[in-house]
This record gives C-alpha cells, sequence and structure tokens, in this order.
C-alpha cells in the first residue's frame, strides 16, 4: 500500500472514530435528559414513607414515588428498587379501583415519566 493511501485510509479512521464519539456524546446526553421531574433531593425517603403511612393520601404516595423515581434514576440509589416496585403496585392498584386518576394527580409529564419508570420496573402487573 502506497504512503497516501496509507494516510487517507488513517484520516478515514479517524473521521469514523469522531463521527461515533459525536453520537456517542448525543446518546449520553439526551440519556440523562430523559427524566426530569424536578430536584426532589431534599425529599426525605424514610419520613415521606412515614407521611404516606399515616394519611395513605395519594399526594403522599405520588411524593413518596417521586422520591423514589428521583433517587433510582437521577442519584443511581438502587437500593431503593423494592420499595419502589411496592409503592408503585398500590398507585396502580388505587387507579384501577378508580382511587386515584394518573393524569391529573400530579403534573401530567411528571407522571408520564414516573409510570415509564414503574412500567420498566414491573410495577405495573
Amino acid at each position: 500500500m502506497s504512503g497516501r493511501a496509507k494516510m487517507i485510509g488513517w484520516f478515514l479512521g479517524l473521521l469514523l472514530l469522531f463521527l461515533i464519539g459525536v453520537l456517542a456524546g448525543f446518546f449520553i446526553q439526551e440519556t440523562q435528559r430523559a427524566f426530569d421531574i424536578g430536584d426532589l433531593s431534599h425529599v426525605n425517603v424514610e419520613a415521606a414513607e412515614v407521611a404516606f403511612e399515616k394519611d395513605k393520601s395519594n399526594n403522599s404516595l405520588v411524593l413518596l414515588i417521586k422520591a423514589l423515581c428521583f433517587r433510582r434514576e437521577v442519584l443511581g440509589e438502587r437500593e431503593w428498587e423494592d420499595k419502589l416496585v411496592t409503592y408503585g403496585r398500590e398507585l396502580y392498584a388505587r387507579a384501577r379501583n378508580e382511587e386515584v386518576d394518573l393524569q391529573t394527580v400530579d403534573d401530567e409529564k411528571i407522571m408520564l415519566q414516573v409510570l415509564s419508570v414503574l412500567r420498566d420496573m414491573g410495577a405495573h402487573r
């Protein structure tokens, strides 16, 4: 192979690597933006759980679930997954029994994201 052909090969290889890097960067950025329900880092999960167990209200349940989703999706804290599934199933049971309207219990865009996480975890079953 001639020197010119090698140089073209190297150039095309580097160009391909650059394009792959740019596309990977866009994909990672989109993935990180995909879950945006606001900053719930201030919500103490244990206190939210106690509040829900005390009053059993839909608002307390949704706040607890949102806080658990935030911890899992944004902070990467996987130790809350069992509780998230448990409380997610409670929310779905209430929806099936028409005790809560999932479209009006909170902001619709936020609830769509939360419900997507719950579905991915199997809480809808």
